[in-house]
């Protein structure tokens, strides 16, 4: 079991981590994982460079959850690309996604959004390959984004800044990673 101390570090894929009561992670100059409990935090982070304020230690593999799905597969003629463009500009439909073209555009007010709201609208938008159904595209960025290391706490934090804390995808949304537990 490593330790990562107070300081830069890098993670090459998505890993398991530890901490005790506190974990206060940054990426890029901004806050990405912060919690506090009592007691020991399961968490893991997907590949990036990071610094933490806390002291970390490595887990031998990445914290699995198990997703319960409730989505089936609506389009069959599509398959997602390995890489869409992204831009941004003004979007009435805060986002919108060009199958055909693999180009997803993000309104401007999105631009400056945390890491994890952008991917949480990025994979929504990217199930739009397999999904006509807006809550089963919320479901495929959620269970992408616990797959990919991001956690529970962030998932619930992307949906209710991308959607609104009142919306009802964004309360089921909450109900999905409620249900999701740890393996």
């Amino acid at each position: 079991m490593q330790e990562v101390k107070n300081g830069p570090f890098r993670v090459t894929s998505k890993t398991g981590f530890f901490s005790k009561d506190r974990v206060n992670v940054w990426k890029n100059g901004r806050p990405f994982y912060q919690y506090e409990k009592n007691g020991r935090i399961n968490f893991n982070l997907p590949p990036g460079n990071y610094f933490t304020y806390t002291n970390l230690w490595e887990l031998d593999k990445p914290v699995e959850y198990e997703f319960k799905r409730t989505r089936k597969r609506e389009k069959h003629h599509f398959d997602a690309p390995n890489q869409v463009i992204v831009v941004f500009r003004h979007n009435p439909n805060k986002a919108s996604i060009f199958l055909n073209e693999g180009i997803v555009i993000l309104d401007l007010r999105f631009k400056e959004m945390p890491e994890e709201v952008l991917t949480y609208i990025l994979y929504h938008e990217i199930g739009h390959y397999f999904y006509s159904t807006e809550h089963f595209c919320d479901e495929y960025a959620q269970e992408r984004m616990l797959r990919e290391g991001y956690n529970k706490s962030q998932i619930l934090k992307a949906s209710a800044l991308s959607l609104g804390p009142e919306n009802d995808r964004n309360r089921k949304c909450i109900h999905n990673v409620i249900k999701s537990k740890m393996k």
